[in-house]
């Protein structure tokens, strides 16, 4: 009996990790849906006050386990708010104007690499061979996604910008993912995402409610289905999910799974949007699979600094990581 409850366990933990990166997977066919009737402004605002009430309703369920936010915790939170909802949300909803929604979901998820490349500098980390090969792994896939992974495809100033705004995405969470090393050394993961994303929508909207009403008069009741799915399901319902999967599987797990949000994409652009699946777009995107695998997956070294991060830090820092690579549009 003993063994087949941990069996059940695990199976339930797979089972809500994968849900999870299914749902943040098409997340990125909805956005390229809506943006064929909403302005990328709009898109985001909407999106992140759906999330943001989800994760309201759900302090009620939460609050037994919530802990005391500190004045120090308030500013923190609000960086962290600006570098994983703020500017990621934007630049990727924007950048994906230009690019299908299976191209965008493979830029999101070098997110890793990001991370790694800013705990080097800023952090001192070093990077080991494997990181290095990854890292290089990844580039050359995007560079032959981005020249030629769809029917016509060229390196064009268009795409190109768009390519470059939308990398803005990974690399602002690559920041929030340091950021949120010291407030979890406070708050649960989940706890975490619920702050953010909240803190998120309110210094959105004075940013993005200038034409508001006219933009929502433009949605179609397919496309007021579709954003509330993308808020609510996409957003917040997989968050959670993710983070309660996760309990219960080792990081490397956890990176393996990561990955597996592109493919979702890939699909949904495929069967839903008519996006064409080339052969480059494939052998690219494996391209980056495998590299970000490779430096999702190494072990980390210790830094040149003195100071020490506990464990089970590092270990969540990379589940967070993780939740980046799956969607931060």
């Amino acid at each position: 009996m003993p063994a087949l409850g941990f069996n059940r366990k695990l199976i339930l933990a797979n089972l809500s990790v994968l849900l999870s990166v299914t749902l943040s997977g098409c997340m990125f066919v909805a956005a390229k849906f809506l943006l064929s009737e909403i302005l990328p402004s709009t898109l985001v605002l909407l999106r992140f006050w759906i999330a943001a009430l989800v994760f309201a309703l759900c302090i009620p369920l939460l609050r037994p386990n919530i802990r005391q936010v500190t004045r120090s915790d308030l500013l923190l939170i609000a960086s962290a708010a600006v570098m994983g909802v703020v500017i990621p949300g934007t630049a990727v909803t924007y950048g994906q104007q230009y690019v299908t929604a299976g191209m965008a979901s493979l830029i999101v998820c070098t997110n890793p690499i990001h991370t790694a490349l800013l705990s080097a500098a800023l952090m001192g980390e070093r990077m080991g061979p494997r990181k290095i090969a990854g890292m290089f792994i990844a580039g050359a896939g995007i560079v032959v996604v981005i020249g030629w992974g769809w029917p016509g495809a060229q390196i064009a100033s268009t795409n190109l910008v768009g390519v470059l705004v939308m990398l803005a995405g990974p690399l602002s969470w690559a920041g929030f993912t340091l950021v949120g090393k010291s407030l979890m050394r406070r708050h649960s993961p989940v706890h975490l995402t619920m702050y953010v994303v909240i803190v998120g929508a309110a210094l959105l909207s004075p940013l993005s409610a200038l034409g508001l009403a006219e933009q929502v008069g433009r949605l179609s009741s397919t496309g007021w289905l579709v954003l509330f799915l993308g808020g609510a399901f996409s957003t917040s319902v997989a968050f959670m999910l993710w983070y309660n999967g996760v309990k219960n599987l080792a990081p490397t797990q956890v990176a393996v799974y990561g990955n597996f949000t592109p493919v979702v994409s890939v699909l949904g652009g495929y069967a839903l949007l008519g996006e064409q699946v080339t052969l480059f777009l494939a052998v690219g995107g494996a391209l980056v699979v495998a590299g970000v695998a490779l430096v999702n997956t190494g072990r980390p070294r210790p830094s040149r600094r003195a100071e020490a991060v506990p464990a089970a830090v590092d270990a969540e820092d990379m589940v967070v990581a993780g939740a980046g690579a799956r969607d931060t549009t």
